[in-house]
């Protein structure tokens, strides 16, 4: 058996088993049963089942969710750090104190229970059918639902904010989110606003809190808060946080009818757009990881106008061209169409959700003095696309795979298999006969980085098997403005080491800091 064929044996073992222990046998007790959990050999870290808005409040930091409605009406989560911790700004609303008054975020009209954020987090049934909410959500409603298990606690919560609405109250809340923004605004212009904004946006697999679970020296959420940016931390559409849409259930196939076509088309540009409306800043400085760099290069084939809106662009193993050597990923790539029309038939449209139970069996197989802890290096290495001399805190390991992987749609996971096995950069590939009604053409067509007009810099590392040398220099010679090519000095660095390795603020995140002070007025 060749050492590539092993690796592909493994990465299929241990995704078996992060279905197997996040399925709900695994752990029949309710979220709110505490008397009723096994004990452990060591205490459950505290951050485990802490949602990313959480992470960062846990760290001393500000936080804000906000919600923007993407024009195909995906509703997706972002999360803001307004400023660092020493900041002399005035203190964010504390969650006791919520009104709808002074909640600094947006309200938006969900219908019933189910389609709350992290619902599905916390509820099998809806404890309050046929009912409408608005809600602002502040970090409270966090930890008031995971804490009581739902109903009682949040029916107080929101017992003034029931509405007769239905769905289409979302798409006419635009003029109200206009005005809420201009007030919101005004409110930061008056406390100090003006701050240069950084948008952070992550890859295939993942959610906002890949850059806010380290510490605050090692996350780089943290780091460019700490340095004056007023940051904003993206979702797209079917992770954790994006699984809402204004019409359709995330539990309806139409839902999760879509690539990384619609990450750039529509998530990108709403989140971005929202963005710069509510700080009232012309330009911001972007970071993408993974997809989120991929996602960018393909914003700018549908909207090359959105060039204007950046300053500079730090690209962290961008998922352009991916091909190169023999990987796991590049040997099932050849059976792409048999994986996604087999996990379509089987009525399955998303891969590894993140749920309660998944969060709280990731802690117990992962932990540090657990006999398969083991397994979840194996997982994070071959994840992350190969061993290597683990450089991140293994007893932090646990947290990590609690939130990551966070949920990806199957179209998002199968277009970069057909990246791996075409060698281009293109848009999915849905058959020829769909692909006429979608392209007019038979074969999807290709993404081009000379739309790409901004200062881009690109951090890359030679361990990476996701995005593979060979791809990113392809990558790297059709860029028309690579201000910066910095290429990690480990040969071992891996695709994930970018988010969660503990020596990445050194090797990493310090030159993204000295890129966007390069590029500020």
């Amino acid at each position: 058996m060749t050492r590539s064929s092993s690796h592909c044996l493994l990465l299929l073992l241990v995704l078996m088993l992060k279905v197997v222990v996040g399925r709900d046998n695994v752990d029949p007790h309710t979220p709110g049963d505490d008397h009723s959990r096994p004990r452990r050999t060591l205490p459950e870290h505290p951050h485990t089942h802490l949602t990313a808005p959480e992470l960062i409040e846990v760290r001393g930091y500000p936080v804000e969710v906000h919600y923007v409605t993407t024009q195909d009406g995906y509703i997706l989560e972002l999360h803001r750090i307004p400023h660092g911790r020493l900041d002399n700004t005035p203190p964010h609303i504390q969650p006791d104190d919520f009104t709808l008054e002074n909640v600094p975020t947006l309200a938006h009209t969900y219908q019933d229970v189910n389609t709350l954020p992290h619902a599905n987090l916390l509820f099998k049934t809806n404890p309050f059918p046929n009912t409408f909410y608005t809600h602002p959500f502040p970090n409270s409603l966090h930890r008031t639902l995971r804490n009581t298990g739902g109903a009682v606690m949040w029916a107080g919560q929101v017992s003034n904010m029931t509405l007769n609405a239905t769905s289409d109250d979302i798409k006419a809340s635009s003029s109200s989110k206009r005005s809420s923004s201009r007030r919101l605004r005004h409110s930061l212009q008056e406390s100090g606003g003006g701050r240069r904004v950084a948008f952070l946006q992550h890859g295939v697999f993942s959610s906002s809190a890949d850059f806010v679970v380290n510490d605050p020296d090692q996350a780089l959420a943290f780091i460019l808060a700490d340095e004056g940016y007023d940051v904003w931390i993206g979702n797209t559409r079917g992770n954790f946080y994006g699984q809402r849409h204004v019409k359709l259930s995330s539990r309806q196939p139409e839902f999760w009818d879509f690539s990384w076509n619609e990450v750039g088309r529509y998530d990108i540009p709403a989140m971005l757009s929202y963005a710069r409306d509510v700080t009232g800043v012309k330009q911001v400085y972007y970071v993408g990881h993974s997809l989120g760099g991929s996602g960018f290069f393909i914003m700018m084939n549908y909207h090359p106008y959105i060039n204007s809106w950046i300053r500079v662009m730090a690209a962290l193993a961008p998922a352009a061209y991916v091909q190169g050597r023999h990987v796991p990923l590049s040997l099932i790539a050849p059976l792409t169409n048999v994986i996604d029309g087999t996990l379509q038939h089987a009525g399955v449209f998303e891969l590894l959700p993140l749920t309660y139970h998944s969060m709280r069996a990731t802690s117990t197989v992962c932990g540090p003095s657990a006999l398969t802890n083991f397994l979840c290096v194996i997982f994070y290495f071959i994840a992350g696309g190969g061993p290597n001399h683990v450089y991140l805190d293994k007893e932090y390991l646990p947290v990590i795979l609690s939130h990551f992987p966070s949920g990806v749609g199957l179209h998002i996971f199968t277009h970069l298999l057909q990246l791996h096995h075409s060698g281009g950069f293109h848009a999915y590939d849905y058959g020829h006969a769909r692909n006429l009604v979608e392209y007019g053409t038979p074969s999807p067509p290709d993404f081009t980085l000379n739309s790409v007009t901004v200062p881009v810099g690109v951090f890359w590392a030679e361990g990476d098997a996701v995005v593979a040398p060979e791809g990113m220099q392809l990558t790297l010679s059709k860029l028309p403005r690579l201000v910066l090519n910095r290429k990690v000095p480990l040969p071992d660095y891996n695709h994930l080491d970018f988010l969660f390795a503990e020596n990445a603020a050194d090797l990493v995140y310090r030159h993204v800091v000295q890129l966007f002070q390069d590029f500020s007025d």
